[in-house]
This record gives C-alpha cells, structure tokens and sequence, in this order.
C-alpha cells in the first residue's frame, strides 16, 4: 500500500472512530435524559390540550359566538337591511393590541395574510355582483324579513378580520375568506 493510500485508510479510521463515539455518547446522554424529558413532554402535551380544548376553530364562524344579548347604545350599532358581504377589518386598537402580543414583525406577516385572503375573497364577491359593505361600528344589526340579529364585532377571542353574508331572507354566515368560494356565494344569496 502507498504511502498516501495507507495515510487516507488511518484519516477514514480516526474519523470513522471519532463519529461513532460522539453518536454513543450523544444516545447515552439521550438515555440519561430521557426520563426528564419524558415528564416535561408530558406536561406540554396535556397543556397543548387543555387549550385545544378551550379553542374552538368552528365557534369562529357560528353566529350564536357573536350574538348579542344585552342592550348596547344605538349609536354603535351599524344596521344592515339589505342583501350584502359584510366585511370587517381590524381597528387601529386590535391593531396595536396584536402588535403588543404577537411582535411587529409576526403581526404584519398576519395581517399581511389576511389581507390576500380578503382581497381574493371579495373578487369572487364582486364576480357574482354581491355588495360590500364595510364595517365602521363595533355592533351590526342584521335586519331580516322576520328576524333581526345584532352581532358584536370586536369581541375578544373572534377574528379581527372578518366575512359576513347576508341575505334578508336567511341568517347572516359568518365564513372564513380562505373558505369561501363563489359556489358558496352563489348558494348563500338564492333567495328562498
């Protein structure tokens, strides 16, 4: 064997000798920490839980979430009579409350994606020739042929951006803009 064919045989031992050891000593540190990690697993795991528990993904979207059942003053109350989407965007307050808990940087990727879904979301409502109507008051009334409906908008825990359909002659839908399709449109604003 050549001299430098003998030298590459000892490098590939000593570096094959060299990853085996710190593979053993970093499974053996694994199988000392295991049983540490394993309760702290454990606990994240029933925690992650308990707040799944207490987030509801499709209360979002049920209008009895935002219902109102006291009286509130009038002057805040935006009415709705007539068949339209119903668009809501956060105020400057939610903003400066999202910026506060998730950071500038997280909160204007948020809003950001919010802002495309919006936006796609209302050219397939303005694709059928459905009216837009923007929120300016913290409560809407939706006014139906039978049935009137007053919606709290800026509830904590409900999205900051928001789609409501109405059709006078059905209740209002509350839908997530990445959900909606023009089918879905279609369907909401048949009449009965």
């Amino acid at each position: 064997m050549t001299s430098s064919k003998l030298h590459l045989a000892v490098l590939f031992c000593v570096i094959s000798a060299t990853l085996c050891g710190c593979s053993r000593t970093s499974e053996s540190k694994s199988a000392e920490t295991e049983s540490d990690t394993t309760a702290t697993d454990q606990t994240t795991v029933s925690q992650d839980k308990a707040m799944a528990a207490e987030y509801d993904y499709e209360s979002l979207f049920k209008l009895e979430s935002y219902l109102i059942d006291s009286a509130v003053a009038e002057d805040s109350i935006q009415v709705i009579d007539s068949d339209c989407a119903f668009i809501v965007y956060p105020t400057s307050v939610q903003i400066d409350a999202m910026i506060a808990e998730y950071g500038e940087e997280d909160f204007y990727t948020i809003a950001d994606d919010n802002s495309y879904y919006q936006a796609t979301a209302l050219q397939k409502i303005d694709s059928i020739q459905i009216k837009t109507v923007k929120a300016e008051l913290p409560f809407a009334r939706f006014k139906g042929v039978t049935t009137t409906w007053t919606l709290d908008l800026r509830r904590k825990g409900l999205p900051e951006w928001n789609l409501i359909l109405f059709n006078h002659n059905k209740e209002p839908q509350i839908i997530s803009a990445i959900d909606l399709t023009t089918d879905h449109v279609k369907e909401y604003f048949q009449s009965n």
